[in-house]
């Protein structure tokens, strides 16, 4: 299944912008398969560095901020985990915020994930005016309409050059992907 996945200037992009290979993530930090997903990703940036952009995209499972499920908060601290997320990324904070709240994925309630964000040096006062304005509600609707087009219901889901890659994929799986992503882009 391939699926034209738009990237936008608010995306959160890590690598080369330029690269032949662009992986979308579609996920939400409270997703034990999202977190190993997340992992394995994480080895694959080391792994071809230069050769490929990253782009994230928020899922909450939670419907407090996601429609689409019906008011069901199967992740109940998912919108707020997207939310503190999308605000460390306003401050150059994105990825480093991602692999907290993975790493942290049971224990995401926002006490604890304010915490989270001041040890990674976010400016706390700028942080909670982002999270009390309509800007992260607005971007994650962005993506959940992404999601809703590409008849996306959970995740994690992951696209590379569009194709999708269902599941928490393994490395020698994502590996044969980009191989021949890298071959025929």
């Amino acid at each position: 299944l391939c699926q034209n996945i738009p990237i936008t200037d608010d995306d959160f992009v890590w690598g080369n912008p330029n690269a032949k290979v662009t992986i979308v993530e579609i996920a939400d930090f409270e997703c034990g398969f999202c977190r190993m997903l997340s992992a394995r990703l994480k080895r694959v940036k080391e792994k071809w560095k230069d050769q490929i952009r990253f782009v994230f995209k928020f899922y909450p499972m939670d419907g407090s901020c996601n429609p689409r499920l019906g008011g069901e908060r199967m992740h109940p601290d998912g919108c707020s985990a997207a939310k503190a997320a999308y605000c460390a990324g306003k401050q150059g904070l994105f990825w480093e915020a991602h692999d907290k709240l993975f790493a942290t994925h049971k224990n995401n309630q926002p006490d604890k994930v304010r915490g989270y964000m001041k040890e990674l040096g976010v400016d706390l006062a700028v942080w909670d005016q982002c999270l009390a304005s309509d800007a992260p509600q607005a971007r994650i609707n962005n993506d959940l309409r992404i999601a809703a087009a590409g008849w996306v219901w959970g995740t994690p889901r992951m696209y590379i050059n569009g194709r999708l890659v269902s599941g928490s994929s393994s490395e020698s799986i994502i590996d044969y992907y980009i191989k021949a992503a890298l071959a025929a882009p």
